[in-house]
């Protein structure tokens, strides 16, 4: 008697260990169908996303002139020096840049105003997707509502003297570019510094003074 009870119980045992495993594996099978269906649509999102994307026809931006300079002059170096660098296509379009007369300058400099009047053309045209129909808010009506701070004195400075600095030195990127200003307004004397000073003062008093006033 006492065998047939333990052998029921252990009969028992075995049912509930099936069962409890049956159901642990509805349980990993559901987890299983949840990630897949998240992966899924992490999918199909990446895929709207770079459709998007490909079908976005934003304009390019403008090229200055060492830029259409470059674009033209590259191929010819790639080709005469396969085995030159990243670093010393730079270094030579830079030179060679330099070493333009005024004439050939001013040959690039008109191509560059072509493609800024290509690029303005495209921007008034252009429609971002998702915005067909929408009114769009000009420029004007952005800077009604856009809260405007005033201007340092090494902005100004900045400002005056960055055209100058890239025209010197082309092929220097735009933190290149700016780490040369801010030598440039270390090293200055008092006496530079003044206007900008001056103006950043000025500034400073408007900025104040429509605060109080709004």
């Amino acid at each position: 008697m006492a065998t047939k009870t333990a052998k029921k119980s252990k009969k028992r045992k075995e049912e509930d260990r099936e069962k409890q495993k049956g159901r642990q594996a509805d349980v990993n099978s559901s987890m299983s169908l949840s990630e897949a269906e998240k992966a899924a649509k992490e999918k199909e999102t990446k895929r709207q996303k770079k459709l998007k994307k490909k079908n976005d026809k934003k304009p390019k931006k403008a090229m200055t002139p060492f830029m259409v300079f470059s674009k033209e002059t590259r191929k010819i170096l790639v080709v005469e020096n396969p085995k030159m660098t990243f670093s010393d296509i730079g270094r030579e379009l830079g030179a060679r840049w330099r070493s333009l007369d005024a004439d050939r300058r001013e040959e690039y400099v008109r191509k560059a105003q072509e493609d800024y009047n290509r690029f303005v053309v495209e921007k008034k045209n252009y429609v971002p997707p998702g915005e067909a129909g929408k009114k769009r808010r000009t420029a004007e009506e952005l800077n009604k509502t856009k809260v405007k701070k005033s201007i340092s004195a090494y902005l100004y400075f900045c400002n005056a003297h960055r055209n100058q600095v890239k025209a010197a030195n082309p092929e220097l990127k735009m933190v290149e570019v700016q780490r040369v200003l801010a030598d440039k307004w270390m090293n200055s004397p008092r006496s530079l510094r003044l206007p900008f000073e001056k103006q950043a003062e000025a500034d400073r008093f408007k900025f104040n003074s429509q605060g109080q006033n709004g």
